[in-house]
């Protein structure tokens, strides 16, 4: 009989399959239908399990295949599991079958519906969880407060301070908040911690899913009809409404406004996957990918002071990367890179903080002294006025100040005025 391993959401795992499992959740469980088509045992022994981060699940990872053949799977009920997780770690798992057993006997009463388990040192390890709050969560393996703390500074930023959660022991069972995680001091041989799911998505891959869906054969005629193009407009639109929810510091329409400009992102990324350009999990991957190489003195050995020269190595990395990619030096302006539709004010104060970055920068004294010596009836031309412009991002950039953020606001506070004084 085949162990119960069988991947979500990347489809059946056989011997010719290239599914790169990077962006799947540590130990998805879910009842699942058949492992192959072939298979004609009890379909409800089987569970649905994935592995991350291990890269890349296939027949040639043969460190995997080992692996896979070291760990059984097992049965708790009427569920069978297989304990892998953390690949890609030097610890495969910090707990046995036994405590795995053990923890889901003193949950009887919930429900193991796309239950994720992950040990406690891998979560301890994450500064944001690597699961999908929308589906309950098993970490075992909780020996101390150390741990517990660490968990608990990770989950908060997902779950609120009083959502419930329980933990398991070989004392029993006992309900907790969230909040008050981090100071239990009282932990049994192989800890065992149950997180309830929160009743709404809260992964982006649930978004990504609804965007499949509307965009599948059967899904919605408007949205199947958008294409890159046809995209930029609302792109451009929910950016700036985006930046106006920000300038107005109301975290309600943020909140909205971050939704609608995540789905052009979902939408882009959906649009390529079917055209086979590129798939969502390669968005993520890239810019993960760039985060931890641009941030050597975070995710490696090198040592900064300060933010200039954290600024002065981000710099020094893309040109290093550029000429890895082949990129001549000689023929690339410190400017290249900065998009030539940016709004003028937005676009100026993008060059100086290149160029800031790049050379000292140089400090302007107060604007608009050409502006100031002309006479009543001399003539401004387009060119002394772009100048005098220039010159305000530049002294406002040396003092901290976005002239485009600035005038933004300005512009919303004569808005407001001509309005109140228009309607009464």
């Amino acid at each position: 009989m085949l162990p119960p391993l069988f991947v979500v959401p990347c489809g059946r795992l056989h011997d010719t399959e290239d599914t790169d499992t990077r962006m799947l959740p540590p130990l998805f469980v879910n009842p699942c239908r058949r492992l192959h088509d072939t298979e004609d045992t009890d379909a409800g022994a089987f569970v649905r399990v994935s592995v991350v981060p291990c890269g890349r699940l296939h027949d040639t990872d043969t460190r995997m295949l080992a692996l896979l053949s070291v760990y059984p799977w097992f049965r708790v009920g009427a569920l069978s599991f297989f304990p892998i997780l953390a690949f890609g770690t030097e610890s495969i798992v910090s707990f046995t079958q036994d405590d795995l057993t053990r923890a889901l006997a003193n949950f009887g009463d919930a429900t193991f519906d796309n239950l994720q388990i992950i040990s406690a040192d891998a979560l301890a390890g994450q500064r944001y969880p690597h699961f999908d709050p929308a589906g309950p969560a098993l970490v075992l393996g909780l020996a101390n407060g150390d741990l517990a703390r660490k968990i608990a500074s990770a989950l908060l930023l997902v779950y609120p301070a009083a959502h419930p959660i329980a933990f398991v022991d070989d004392t029993g069972r006992r309900e907790v908040t969230l909040g008050e995680l981090a100071v239990q001091n009282s932990f049994g041989t192989a800890t065992a911690l149950w997180i309830p799911p929160l009743t709404a998505p809260g992964a982006t891959t649930a978004l990504q899913d609804v965007v499949a869906r509307l965009r599948a054969p059967d899904g919605c005629p408007w949205d199947r009809e958008l294409t890159w193009p046809k995209l930029r407009a609302s792109l451009l639109e929910e950016t700036y409404e985006l930046l106006a929810a920000l300038d107005a510091d109301e975290a309600p329409k943020v909140v909205e406004e971050l939704g609608d400009l995540l789905l052009q992102v979902a939408l882009l990324a959906q649009i390529a996957a079917e055209q086979g350009r590129f798939r969502p999990p390669d968005v993520i991957a890239a810019i993960v990918d760039k985060l931890i190489r641009r941030h050597p003195h975070v995710f490696g050995d090198v040592v900064v002071n300060g933010t200039d020269e954290v600024l002065a190595n981000w710099e020094a990395i893309k040109r290093a990367e550029r000429a890895a990619n082949g990129e001549s030096a000689q023929k690339r302006s410190p400017l290249a890179g900065i998009p030539m539709s940016l709004p003028a004010l937005a676009q100026a104060e993008a060059y100086l903080d290149r160029m800031s970055r790049l050379r000292e920068f140089t400090r302007y004294g107060a604007p608009c002294e050409a502006l100031a010596a002309l006479t009543g009836d001399a003539a401004l031309t387009s060119q002394l006025l772009g100048e005098a412009l220039f010159d305000i991002v530049a002294w406002a950039h040396a003092r901290g100040v976005e002239a485009e953020s600035a005038l933004r606001e300005t512009n919303a506070r004569y808005a407001a005025r001509i309005a109140a004084e228009e309607l009464g």
